[in-house]
This record gives C-alpha cells, sequence and structure tokens, in this order.
C-alpha cells in the first residue's frame, strides 16, 4: 500500500471528507505523514449507486413500488416492514431502519449504549438486519426480546428484507464512527428514506443537516449517546410536521448519485495523471 501511495501518479479515495481524515493519525493507519507528503495528488470521489438496482419504481422486492410523484404509495411497504418485523403497524410512529455489517466501526455500540434511552424517550420503532460480531448478533438479540414491539433485530444477509427496509423505514440510521464513504445513505434517499448519520468520512459528504440550506438529513457531530439522541429526536419532530417531512423525501429521492456523476469525476482525475505522466 505504502509504495502504491508513493508510486502513483494521482491517489484517490471514496469521499473528499476520507481524503482530509486520513492525514491524520487517528485514521491514517500509520500511512498519515505519507499521505501527507502525497497531498497535492490526493482526490476523493463519492461513490456511486446502481439506478437500475436501486430503483423504487421496478424493485421486485417492494411490496408497492412507488416513484417521488407517488410517494405516498410509500406507506405500504412500511406497513409490510412492520409487520415483517412483528412490530406494530402504524404509520403515525416513526420507523428507524437499519442495514449495516455488526461491527464497531458502524456504530453498533453505540447504538447499544444508547437503546435504553431511546426505547424511554421516543416513540420510535427500531428495526436492524446485518451480520458481523457475534458479540453483537447476542446484545442485538436480547435486545429485541426485551423490548418487543418496539425493536427488530434479523441476523442475516437477506437481499430482499434490505430492500423494503429502504423503501419503507422513515429514517435509516448510520450511527458510524468512521466511514469512507457509505452507500446505505445514498441507497435511502433513493427510496425516500431520510437519512439520520453521524458527520464522518462520505456521510459528511452526501448529508447535510436540515438546518442548513441544502439540508437533506439529520447529523450529529459527536460519538456520544447524547449527540445521536438528539438527532433522532429532532427527525421526530420533523416526521411529525407531515408536509414538511413528505417534502424532504421527495427532495432526497430526486437528487443523482448516480455512478454517472461519480464516472466523470474520475474521468477528469484520469485525465490529470495522464498529463502528469507527459511531464
Amino acid at each position: 500500500m505504502s509504495q502504491g501511495i508513493l508510486l502513483a501518479d494521482i491517489v484517490t479515495t471514496v469521499s473528499p471528507t476520507y481524503a482530509s481524515e486520513i492525514l491524520t493519525p487517528q485514521y491514517g493507519c500509520g500511512l498519515d505523514q505519507l499521505l501527507n507528503y502525497r497531498r497535492n495528488e490526493l482526490y476523493g470521489i463519492v461513490n456511486g449507486i446502481d439506478y437500475d438496482e436501486y430503483n423504487p419504481a421496478t424493485d421486485p422486492y417492494l411490496e408497492r413500488n412507488y416513484d417521488s410523484a407517488t410517494a405516498e404509495r410509500r406507506t405500504d411497504n412500511k406497513l409490510a416492514l412492520q409487520k415483517k418485523g412483528n412490530l406494530p403497524q402504524n404509520l403515525d410512529v416513526p420507523l428507524l431502519g437499519m442495514v449495516s455489517r455488526l461491527e464497531e466501526q458502524k456504530g453498533i455500540d453505540l447504538l447499544l449504549e444508547a437503546a435504553e434511552q431511546l426505547i424511554a424517550e421516543t416513540k420510535a420503532q427500531l428495526l436492524i438486519l446485518g451480520q458481523g460480531r457475534e458479540r453483537y448478533h447476542e446484545l442485538l438479540t436480547r435486545l429485541a426480546l426485551r423490548y418487543p414491539g418496539r425493536v427488530s433485530v434479523t441476523i442475516a444477509n437477506d437481499e430482499k428484507l434490505a430492500h423494503l427496509i429502504y423503501g419503507g423505514c422513515d429514517m435509516f440510521l448510520m450511527p458510524s464512527r468512521f466511514e469512507p464513504c457509505g452507500l446505505g445513505q445514498m441507497i435511502a434517499m433513493r427510496y425516500g428514506a431520510v437519512p439520520l448519520v453521524r458527520r464522518t468520512g462520505g456521510l459528511a459528504d452526501t448529508v447535510k443537516d436540515v438546518t442548513e440550506e441544502t439540508g437533506n438529513g439529520f447529523v450529529f457531530q459527536d460519538y456520544t449517546v447524547s449527540d445521536m439522541l438528539g438527532a433522532i429526536k429532532r427527525a421526530g419532530e420533523r416526521f411529525r410536521r407531515r408536509e414538511e417531512w413528505n417534502n424532504l423525501m421527495k427532495q432526497n429521492m430526486n437528487l443523482d448519485f448516480s455512478w454517472k456523476t461519480s464516472a466523470k469525476k474520475y474521468e477528469e482525475v484520469y485525465l490529470r495523471a495522464r498529463e502528469m505522466a507527459r511531464i
């Protein structure tokens, strides 16, 4: 890796913010000094998603298809998701969804630490799909058993359920400790689920807090229970203002996170590298 970084004409990583983060000892994993040496040739380009595969208008895994013009149909997917997760079918209750590797990087430890307060201080339902560390399998399963009707956990790699979560949850949770790029938040927005993320890596580049002019989600800064719960509560307040929530949902569905956009940036970087090779 170090030789590749040293000898490459240009070095790329998967988001602008992560490109800055890896210049620090915290995220550089021992390569930060070398990356700082190449910082003028270091570029961060956000990944794209396949807009044919992730298309709520044609997705065969959904209970009902929809697009931004027919987003009201999305409620059928929420009801189907609640039923699938053995949660009460109630459109007025905010449904937090999570599709993730169950690893420390993804913020599972933070979520578990916050779980009791989340249950006590909000009305939100929580539905999680993923696989990872056995320790997290056990702790999340216990949490679901302790709070039936509020928490649903599926320990599996289930593509069909994953798509239904994107198409049925109200908020998509990504409380990552670090996240070079992240795809879940972009898929979620494509499907009308509002992202709720920690400000790190590619999450910081693709999700701006609703308090900002171009806001499209709910963002928290510090890796703490209080910061994450604060964002969840803010999202719950906005969710109750249905017209505002629906406008946010439709706005996000019309954003462009396709590979077409990312490919143009890679082409620009490739052309720069070619020019540098001629010098």
